[in-house]
């Protein structure tokens, strides 16, 4: 549910009249992420400029995942086994789901993190989103809300824009793969 949240938060490229939603830069970004009905939980995430790709960690997980949106799977890393498993997540992608079609408004301005952010709403047939958006298409705070009530919200704790080494987006050679597993299956797919 937490990469799901996280998904439909960060990984959206930018339409004309809407805000850029991708980095133009590589990021690292400490969150709070707060998924709609769990405890908040602290998650790192680094994205590639560009947002083709990108890496979470979180705190109280023992394991990665890395995501490469154009192929549209989540590699999921478990360290402890030294193995990953696979997930199609093509369908949860944002654009196809809250941000398909959106009306996008801007707003006022913001501090957060360090940095200065637009505030934006984002309504759709499939839900709302609202986020506050960095020039550079850093999401600082955000929330959103499908059209069943499911949702959650990410508010960033500090943001770090050092190049990022290209092994950070790249499976271990040395791994094993354990197979694709399905969100439905896991109970994970939002709804």
């Amino acid at each position: 549910m937490r990469a799901c949240l996280i998904l439909s938060l960060l990984f959206c490229t930018a339409a004309v009249s809407a805000p850029r939603l991708a980095p133009v830069r590589d990021v690292t970004i400490d969150y709070v992420v707060h998924p709609g009905g769990g405890r908040p939980q602290a998650v790192r995430v680094a994205i590639e400029a560009g947002g083709a790709h990108m890496r979470i960690t979180a705190q109280d997980l023992p394991l990665s995942i890395l995501v490469d949106r154009p192929a549209g799977v989540a590699h999921v890393l478990v360290p402890l086994l030294r193995a990953y498993s696979s997930v199609d997540i093509g369908r949860y992608d944002p654009e196809r789901g809250v941000l398909r079609h959106a009306a996008f408004t801007r707003g006022g301005t913001e501090h957060l993190a360090g940095g200065r952010c637009t505030d934006w709403r984002a309504s759709s047939p499939s839900g709302t989103a609202s986020a506050c958006i960095t020039e550079g298409g850093v999401i600082l705070k955000g929330e959103f809300a499908n059209r069943h009530g499911a949702g959650g919200a990410v508010l960033a704790t500090g943001v770090d824009y050092a190049r990022l080494p290209p092994w950070t987006w790249s499976l271990p050679a040395d791994w094993h793969d354990m197979g694709p597993v399905s969100l439905d299956k896991l109970g994970l797919a939002p709804r």
